[in-house]
């Protein structure tokens, strides 16, 4: 198969050009120049997405609106065309005027675009002007990538796949999975949605039969198997015709989908025929994963325990008749609030019920940052007698390296996600936009997934800020490094490179280009630990020294952290999706308890003012829209001394994004477009301005009643209060 998609993708042949095409007017048509509207512009490419592998010949197209004749005289606008061509993150640039022509008819211009400085990620703008003075601008992005090597089933390296739009479509099913494998994906995790199933039919009687389509999924897999990529399916959802609550769309849980798809099949039997029936359809995938995040009350998952320790059960006997070879996956748990959320109470009930001696594999979300849930996992696998081997895999994580996912002795991971599917979605570190042009988080995983491969972690440091992790096998050393936030400064990493190495050793950064790499007379190579980097050479390598880096100072932010603070009642040290203010634990609470009359839950801040001044208060924690509508968070109330208490509501105020958030850069606002995904950790949430003197003051909270939706508790969390001169725009 890896030949089948070496000769498609060496069919990519033409030369390094630019094809400019003017669409002809329709016969007759004799608009006036300045009746035409501004030149439409788009550059597409034979490669998907215009991701090329080194050393492939590039061709990009442009197409353009044509111009008119101009009535009086009765000749063609004259449009004149020049692009620039500029390294995303360097100092290269390239640029041309492809001249002035008559845009009457199709017309094709080339360039060669010589020089590139190799592997990297590029920004190519063109503009076109009009004699009439018509003026139109395109820009977008396009990549040059190391060549992948062949997929692996033994590969770590996965991604989150969510399937093109619209109808069955073969060329979009090969232009996604071409995009995957050129960036160096192995395995890709495909969720069946209830849009999956396909006119789902049943033949009602003493023997119910079931009818079902897949074509639009199957153009998928498909595409996925001839390129040699590995599939896991998640099975997520079930068709309304087998629902035991047709009809029923609400309440709804977030993305989790209509109600009916996230409870009980009607009948079971019918339910062994569908999964019968997939398995049987789908020969090329042998991996599927039995649900999504069922340990969440009410979300993808809306049925009891006890029914899903059925279903699954119920599943397996119809995958197995469908395909023996079938393996299950179980069950894609997240970290949970509380006994009723947490993932191992639910695992080991279900698990308990007949379900372990079923499981293949064991699988969870976001475990690379997460040792103890990980090995609270594997206790509860040695518990209910799976083999000690059994792998562990994390088919959600988030970062683009989770380079935890090797120290945890994880086997393999599913970034999420593959493409953005809207302007949200830049948090989540896509590989590709929309339009499948590759993302930096796409050249830095097709980096990471090459250079480290599939080699055993030989050693690792980590530290609060900072990552060091160390790969080898008999042929080749590869160092990968991170820092683990912005906002910091002054790390370093200092690499002994033996004398048997020094003739391969090189330093390449996230975006696959190589670096200078000075050796001092000893042999050691020291680099900054300013962003992700590798080190590799074809031989051995030893780190010699990590100096971790530290928050810049900053002069304008003053953060107070709610660990430091004094709680009452359940509150305690975590750490949530978005992570501490410097990775370390948030307060938390979650409780079904009422507490003691006069007594509400409640936390008290020093906060330590270093000098007088009107000041604009800011705070880190679970995004206050949540309150809106059946609301998803507690309600709470604040004030600072003595002052009156404040209560917040669900009323959008102004964010901004963190300084030392890992995700964003300093302290930008916060689009509206950007709010639906946000956690809440890694924002600034306005609260006020007031005046302050210098010395010690106190921030008070109190909570003040439940949340409503999905369980009734008390829940939320808090990380830090910061304070920022008024006005302060940095």
């Amino acid at each position: 198969m890896y030949e089948m998609y070496k000769s498609m993708r060496s069919s990519l042949r033409p030369t390094i050009m630019i094809v400019l095409l003017t669409l002809s007017a329709a016969a007759g048509a004799e608009e006036a120049l300045e009746e035409l509207e501004p030149i439409w512009m788009k550059i597409t490419s034979d490669a998907p997405g215009n991701l090329f592998i080194e050393g492939e010949p590039v061709a990009l197209k442009l197409t353009a609106t044509r111009q008119g004749r101009d009535p009086k005289t009765g000749t063609w606008a004259a449009v004149n065309v020049a692009y620039t061509v500029k390294e995303a993150d360097g100092d290269w640039t390239q640029s041309q005027d492809l001249g002035e022509f008559e845009a009457s008819a199709a017309r094709d211009m080339s360039v060669v675009l010589d020089g590139l400085p190799g592997p990297g990620l590029y920004e190519i703008t063109v503009n076109a002007k009009a004699s009439n003075g018509n003026t139109g601008t395109y820009a977008t992005r396009l990549a040059v990538a190391s060549d992948p090597g062949p997929p692996d089933a033994a590969s770590p390296w996965g991604v989150f796949l969510i399937p093109y739009g619209g109808k069955p479509d073969a060329q979009k099913a090969a232009d996604m999975a071409e995009s995957m494998r050129r960036l160096g994906v192995s395995w890709v995790r495909l969720n069946f949605w209830e849009y999956a199933f396909e006119n789902v039919e049943v033949v009602e009687g003493d023997a119910p039969k079931l009818h079902v389509d897949f074509e639009k999924w199957k153009t998928m897999s498909e595409a996925l198997h001839e390129r040699g990529i590995s599939i896991m399916a998640t099975l997520c959802h079930l068709p309304e015709a087998l629902s035991s609550k047709p009809g029923v769309i609400g309440p709804q849980a977030s993305d989790a989908g209509p109600l009916w798809a996230r409870v009980m099949p009607r009948d079971l039997a019918l339910w062994e025929q569908l999964m019968e029936e997939t398995a049987r359809q789908f020969p090329e995938i042998t991996y599927w994963e039995t649900w999504n995040e069922p340990n969440l009350p009410n979300r993808y998952w809306a049925g009891t325990r006890d029914e899903f320790a059925t279903l699954v059960k119920h599943t397996v006997v119809g995958l197995k008749r469908g395909n023996p070879d079938a393996k299950i996956v179980f069950s894609g748990f997240t970290f949970g609030d509380g006994e009723r959320e947490h993932p191992i109470p639910y695992a080991d009930a279900v698990m308990g019920d007949g379900v372990a001696e079923l499981i293949d594999v064991f699988s969870g979300h976001s475990l690379h940052d997460r040792p103890e849930l990980v090995t609270a996992f594997r206790s509860l696998m040695k518990k209910h007698g799976l083999p000690e081997d059994t792998p562990l895999w994390d088919t959600e994580p988030k970062p683009i390296m989770p380079l935890g996912t090797w120290s945890l002795g994880i086997d393999k991971m599913f970034h999420f996600i593959h493409m953005a599917l809207g302007p949200n979605y830049g948090a989540f570190s896509p590989l590709v936009g929309h339009d499948l042009t590759p993302t930096e988080a796409g050249l830095t995983y097709a980096t990471a997934a090459r250079l480290i491969g599939t080699r055993p972690l030989v050693s690792h440091v980590d530290e609060p800020t900072c990552r060091v992790y160390r790969f080898a096998d008999d042929g080749r050393t590869t160092i990968a490094f991170k820092p683990l936030m912005r906002g910091i400064e002054g790390g370093s990493l200092t690499v002994y490179v033996p004398e048997a190495s020094r003739e391969s050793v090189e330093w390449v950064d996230r975006l696959g280009r190589v670096r200078e790499a000075p050796l001092n007379d000893d042999g050691r190579l020291t680099i900054p630990i300013d962003a992700v980097g590798f080190v590799t050479a074809a031989g051995p390598l030893e780190v010699k020294d990590v100096t971790a880096p530290t928050l810049k100072p900053d002069p304008v932010q003053h953060v107070f952290e709610f660990r430091d603070g004094r709680e009452t009642g359940p509150w305690n040290m975590r750490r949530p999706t978005g992570g501490g203010w410097i990775h370390d634990d948030v307060a938390g609470i979650w409780t079904r308890d009422e507490p003691a009359a006069g007594e509400p839950y409640a936390i008290s801040l020093p906060l330590d003012v270093p000098e007088a001044g009107e000041y604009d208060i800011y705070i880190s924690c679970d995004i206050w829209t949540r309150l809106q509508g059946a609301r998803s968070i507690s309600p709470w109330r604040w004030r600072l001394d003595e002052t009156d208490w404040q209560d917040v509501t669900g009323e959008p105020k102004p964010m901004l994004w963190r300084k030392h958030g890992a995700l964003h850069e300093a302290n930008t606002p916060v689009r509206d477009d950007e709010v639906f995904f946000l956690g809440g950790q890694h924002v600034l949430q306005y609260l006020a301005t007031t005046e302050l003197t210098r010395g010690r003051h106190t921030f008070q909270i109190e909570l003040t009643g439940r949340r409503q939706n999905p369980d009734n508790a008390y829940c939320i969390y808090f990380d830090a209060v910061v304070l920022r001169p008024k006005g302060a725009t940095r």
